[in-house]
């Protein structure tokens, strides 16, 4: 997201945030524009190139956007059931991070009594 995007300007001063079709809101697309981060909020319908290669973005308008690299935010998920299953609540996924965890306070302990969650 933009966090990430953000981020990515300390190793390239062309950086372009796809948002796919979700909008952003005005402080975010100000914090953007200020340090030189492109934004482009169409939907994307594939990606171009020979072979394996990757040389583009393809949008659902038609239009193509020319990349070097392309790096894609995942949402990480619990494998394991095992912490819902005793009780504990998950964190949704972030802008930041992009991960659901097992909500703990900073002593580690989740919303069951006893029950305590470290690591990854």
């Amino acid at each position: 997201g933009v966090h990430g995007a953000l981020n990515l300007r300390a190793f390239s001063d062309r950086i372009t945030l796809l948002t796919n079709g979700g909008n952003l809101t005005g402080p975010q697309r100000r914090q953007l524009a200020d340090a030189g981060v492109g934004l482009d909020e169409r939907r994307v319908s594939g990606l171009a190139g020979p072979g394996s290669q990757l040389r583009s973005v393809r949008f659902a308008d038609g239009g193509e956007l020319a990349v070097d690299a392309l790096l894609v935010k995942t949402i990480l998920h619990q494998r394991s059931g095992l912490a819902r299953d005793l009780g504990a609540s998950l964190t949704e996924p972030d802008d930041m991070t992009g991960v659901e965890a097992v909500a703990v306070d900073p002593m580690c302990r989740t919303g069951v009594p006893g029950l305590f969650a470290a690591g990854d």
